[in-house]
């Protein structure tokens, strides 16, 4: 009897690139992400790669994975997307993760100014969430943008198209 072809989907793979400086060591950070359990940890001489497996799939290989990998002079992240999903959301969820990671080795790994001062829309949403989260779920604009170095301008914008597209409500 002939094998069947059971139509096996593979995630669709994407890949973002920052610039940045390793103002430290990869030894120093790798201790710090390390703490947080749900990464793999590995130091090699020019660099640091951070894995999260999110899923496997039948045959135990990693379908839904995150690695980011800390250059002296960038940041590689390649992830996968679920056919199924949202390739935004998914991105959204990755720059997240990768905030969270840097956040942690703000004094050993900084990320270029020229790149931190131009925010994407999906990043600035990120960012947003976060500042939500931290702050019950409120957010003063102004001390907002003073924080991240941004107009209450593009703070304003980025709160409205959230609002819009439904990932935020307005209360009151």
């Amino acid at each position: 009897m002939a094998e069947e072809n059971i139509g096996i989907i593979e995630p669709k793979a994407e890949q973002l690139t920052l610039s940045g400086s390793l103002l430290g060591t990869f030894e120093v950070m790798a201790g710090r992400i390390s703490s947080l359990q749900v990464f793999s940890v590995k130091v090699e001489p020019d660099s640091l790669s951070v894995l999260r497996v999110e899923s496997h799939d039948m045959q135990k290989r990693p379908f839904l994975f995150i690695l980011i990998i800390f250059k002296k002079d960038s940041i590689v992240v390649n992830y996968t997307v679920a056919q199924d999903s949202s390739p935004k959301m998914r991105k959204l969820y990755v720059i997240k993760v990768l905030l969270s990671i840097l956040s942690l080795v703000s004094d050993v790994y900084q990320v270029k100014e020229s790149e931190l001062e131009a925010y994407s829309d999906e990043s600035l949403m990120v960012m947003v969430e976060d500042w939500l989260e931290a702050h019950d779920n409120s957010i003063d604009i102004n001390e907002f943008a003073n924080s991240y170095k941004l107009s209450p301008t593009r703070v304003e914008q980025i709160l409205n198209k959230m609002v819009s597209l439904g990932y935020i409500a307005l209360k009151g």
